[in-house]
Order: C-alpha cells, then structure tokens, then sequence
C-alpha cells in the first residue's frame, strides 16, 4: 500500500494529515450505503429493521474487526450459530420471566392477517421491553 498523505494547514493551525486511502472510503461510503440498501430491499427487510440495536452492533463489531471479517456460511447461519442464538435468546427470556415474577408486567394481544389470508394473534409481555410470548394462528377459531 501506498503510505502517501496529503497535509493541510487549517483548524486553528494544527496540521491535518489525511491517507489516500481515507480520501478512497469516503468516496466508497455511497457505494456501501447503497449496496445496504439494495440488501434490505430485495431481502424483503423492513426499513425500521436499521433502527434496531442488534443490526446497529452488527455494523459496529464488522467496523472494529477490519477488512478480514468473512461473513458466517450458509450452513453455519442455518445450523451452528442459530442454535447459539436460540441458547442465548432462551438464556435472556429466563432472566425476563425471573423480572416478571418479581415486579409484575402487562400481558397484550394484537390480531392481524397476513400475506396468506392467514389470521394470526400474538400475545406479547410488556415490562423492561416487549417480548414475543405466542404466537396463535386463529384461521379455524
């Protein structure tokens, strides 16, 4: 790699060097926007899916490991690490039902149809946050 910078003279005197290579990212920041984007759309993602903190940590975590981060394999998403998300998930739902035992929490329930025609109701927990509880498909009842 080219090691070249270019320096300016600016911000109250202090001398700011800037790589090449910054100068490149920044041009790249569009194209990687627009491939996230692209990603979202046709994975059928929605939007408000950017606003959730996992997908913000995600970015966070590739950002501080650097360019050698591979991405999982199919089988390992399919297999390996979904069971590790499931123990984890499993491990956060007992500390939440421990909370709710000690200090109450709301019980609500929401109906909706999906793309299927399929009548479906959830019941989710309200206390620290909303949890999915259940999930009841109510197309016969």
């Amino acid at each position: 790699m080219i090691g070249l910078t270019l320096e300016f003279d600016n911000h109250g005197g202090k001398d700011v060097q800037v790589t090449l290579n910054q100068l490149d990212k920044k041009g790249d920041k569009e194209k990687i926007d627009i491939q996230v984007a692209e990603f979202f759309y046709i994975s059928l993602i929605p939007f408000n899916a950017i606003r959730n903190p996992t997908f913000v940590k995600m970015c966070e975590m590739i950002e501080r490991y650097g360019v050698d981060y591979k991405h999982p394999s199919y089988h390992d998403a399919e297999e390996k690490l979904l069971k590790q998300v499931v123990e984890k998930i499993d491990i956060l739902l007992q500390e939440y039902n421990d909370e709710w035992k000690k200090i109450s929490c709301t019980i609500m329930s929401y109906g909706y149809t999906n793309n299927n025609k399929h009548s479906i109701c959830n019941f989710v927990v309200n206390n620290k946050g909303i949890v999915l509880f259940y999930s009841l498909n109510t197309l016969n009842i």
